[in-house]
């Protein structure tokens, strides 16, 4: 836990890594500045020989306002013909996001362009 400034006013940020068989890392940080800014960011790195894509999971609250939500499985190739090895392991990740997507209308929003590529960084099934 780091405690740190921004504009003067004190924030809080903590970090936990873990490794596991499939991923090389995964890195859970939460920034809590209270009540203007709380976040949870989750970032699961996977070991190269396994193939899979990144996760991502932000959890993100604004004044106690604004709410964002943003989970995807970040594709570490920007073609999927880029990928080495056998991709049948994949498809039903992207699958899984698609199935809860489709329930859940308020899930099917887009990331401005104003900050990302969409199409380069995350997957067409992002949860917004």
């Amino acid at each position: 836990s780091v405690p740190t400034r921004s504009s003067g006013k004190p924030m809080r940020m903590h970090t936990c890594c873990f490794a596991s068989d499939e991923y090389k890392q995964i890195r859970l940080t939460t920034l809590d500045a209270g009540p203007r800014t709380q976040v949870f960011t989750s970032l699961w790195y996977p070991n190269p020989e396994y193939d899979l894509p990144v996760l991502g999971i932000d959890l993100l609250q604004f004044n106690e306002k604004k709410h964002l939500c943003v989970v995807d499985f970040q594709p570490l190739h920007t073609s999927e013909n880029d990928h080495t090895v056998d991709r049948r392991h994949v498809e039903p990740r992207q699958e899984t996001l698609a199935s809860i997507r489709s329930q859940y209308p308020s899930l099917q929003g887009s990331m401005t362009k104003r900050f990302y590529d969409e199409t380069q960084f995350f997957s067409s099934q992002m949860l917004l």
